[in-house]
């Protein structure tokens, strides 16, 4: 081709390309069409590649006079998060996802909490702030909630519960609120409103979701916050727990209906369930719950006294006697004669007892009454709520001044003694004799010496197992009844009638009797005695006629 037809194609291609000219990668211009393969570039006529072309930094210049990310730019476009080679938009400077392009500096960070592109700022790296740790607490141990920053997440800052005389709640450190002993197992409810279980657990009663026993406290996943809790005493056992949107939830043993779901069988129920109700709505809403042997009663919050399970003594309370011994309720029945209303109440083996709100209160009692613990010399079937024969002046200021075990009851008197009434087999009537012929209907006061001058006084909490029964007094414990496995706590294994003596801890603020065990928190320590067949003392080993203080948990 001569130099002057190359001149006049040069021409031609400046008309048609609008002040730009082909070029090959030598630099020299073609006469190939724009695209057609032979042609790298457009080239503006003032010279240097146009916006968009591809380029290289030791190839022809831009006319822009910035070759970014391969390609001739608009502008330096050095952002960190900003470039010139998105699909389509090339030799644009735009903002970019995900990570920066070309040889600019990666985001730091690494996993979740890794920076990104955002795709609307330019200058640098976006860093997310979201959640990176969940609060956690185990074995005594708290880890806070952690959120990304900078490209990471904050390195875990332990907490020892021990350090402030705490344990784990849920997901942090916190304090014993209630402890309750079932017949071999142990449940707390902890101050942020979570709940812990160890022990026995071959109906699914301590609520963590399979049937295997625990040694160490353990956590009921997925619980809501309790405001109270209660445990059965029986072999087998269930638990049931308020919440505090005052709806209730048991789980555990239901060969009686004793769960109040709607049925009965004999298959555990290792994950809570929540209990049928009516659905009026001042009976959803339940102020307090207690658990039996073989059934529960609640108070919802019209303070109506509503009980299910067993109801072969009556128990249940409904005016039915329950004789065919297959009569069981599974769902909930008001006990609620002649309009009664009650502000406390407690459950034991096949008995209840609560206190009225009538102008003077009185104590109220159905059930099984053949040891006389409804308080009434006859009949032995208590069939619907009847007054205590000799009334006891129950202190009602208190939040739980009746209590009951296995057909015997006690309440805190007005005076602060502890009064008790019905089966005398295991000396728990606390006067210094045992045996079914010392039964009595009539409210007597315990006695802390053996010749009953002194009375067991300023008494703030009791608490009544299988064959013993503790109580709070002036921040110490005395307990009294059978001690087979230690369960007084005294160091031996001799039973007493009275409450004489009782283990060497101070500021008790809780006891708990179970089947053959106790526990109790003290200077807000958990510590437990007695039989410990399935780790119900929260530690390994045999059984403790000392207090053996539950490990961190």
């Amino acid at each position: 081709m001569s130099h002057e037809t190359r001149i006049i194609l040069v021409l031609g291609w400046l008309v048609a390309g609008c002040g730009k000219v082909a070029v090959s990668t030598d630099g020299a211009p073609t006469d190939a069409a724009p695209g057609d393969g032979a042609v790298d570039a457009l080239v503006d006529t003032d010279g240097g590649l146009a916006l968009g072309s591809e380029c290289v930094p030791a190839g022809p210049g831009c006319a822009s006079g910035h070759c970014v990310d391969g390609y001739c730019c608009a502008s330096s476009c050095a952002g960190q998060c900003e470039a010139c080679d998105v699909a389509g938009q090339e030799g644009s400077c735009i903002p970019v996802n995900g990570p920066p392009h070309g040889d600019r500096d990666a985001c730091d960070g690494e996993g979740d909490c890794a920076g990104s592109c955002d795709g609307s700022e330019t200058a640098e790296c976006t860093y997310p702030t979201d959640p990176c740790r969940e609060a956690s607490c185990e074995d005594g141990v708290a880890i806070a909630a952690a959120s990304c920053s900078q490209g990471t997440c904050p390195t875990p800052v332990e907490e020892v519960c021990a350090n402030s005389s705490s344990y784990c709640g849920a997901a942090a450190c916190a304090d014993i609120a209630d402890v309750r002993a079932g017949y071999d197992y142990t449940c707390v409810r902890m101050s942020d409103g979570s709940i812990r279980c160890w022990g026995a657990n071959e109906s699914g009663q301590l609520g963590v979701g399979d049937t295997e026993p625990r040694v160490v406290p353990t956590l009921v996943p997925g619980f809501p916050s309790a405001d109270k809790l209660a445990v059965n005493g029986a072999y087998g056992g269930h638990t049931c727990a308020v919440l505090s949107d005052r709806t209730l939830f048991c789980w555990g043993a239901n060969g009686y209906g004793e769960l109040g779901i709607g049925g009965a069988d004999w298959d555990p129920h290792p994950d809570p369930v929540a209990v049928l109700k009516a659905p009026s709505s001042p009976q959803d809403a339940v102020n307090h719950t207690t658990a039996g042997w073989n059934g529960s009663c609640l108070l919802d919050a019209s303070n109506t006294a509503r009980c299910w399970g067993w109801n072969y003594y009556g128990s249940v309370g409904d005016g039915n006697s329950g004789n065919d011994s297959d009569r069981y309720y599974t769902t909930p029945v008001s006990t609620n004669p002649g309009g009664l209303t009650f502000t406390r109440l407690a459950t034991g083996y096949a008995h209840s007892c609560a206190l009225s709100t009538e102008a003077t209160p009185k104590v109220y009692c159905w059930g099984d009454n053949s040891s006389k613990a409804v308080g009434l010399d006859s009949p032995s079937v208590v069939v619907q709520a009847t007054a205590v024969a000799t009334q006891p002046p129950v202190n009602g200021i208190l939040a739980e001044p009746l209590v009951l075990g296995d057909s015997v009851s006690c309440a805190i008197a007005t005076n602060s003694t502890l009064r008790c009434w019905g089966s005398n087999y295991n000396g728990l009537l606390g006067q210094n004799t045992q045996g079914t012929s010392s039964n009595s209907s009539v409210p007597a006061a315990v006695c802390r010496t053996s010749d009953c001058s002194q009375y067991l006084a300023t008494v703030s909490r009791a608490s009544i197992g299988e064959a013993h029964a503790c109580a709070i007094t002036s921040g110490t414990v005395r307990c009294w009844g059978r001690n087979n496995h230690g369960q007084l706590g005294n160091g031996t294994n001799n039973p007493l009638y009275y409450a004489g003596t009782g283990p060497t801890l101070s500021n008790v603020t809780r006891v708990a009797c179970g089947g053959y065990h106790t526990c109790a928190v003290a200077g807000g320590e958990l510590w437990c005695w007695g039989w410990n067949s399935s780790g119900q003392l929260g530690t390994t080993g045999d059984d403790a006629p000392d207090p053996v203080k539950v490990p961190a948990f």
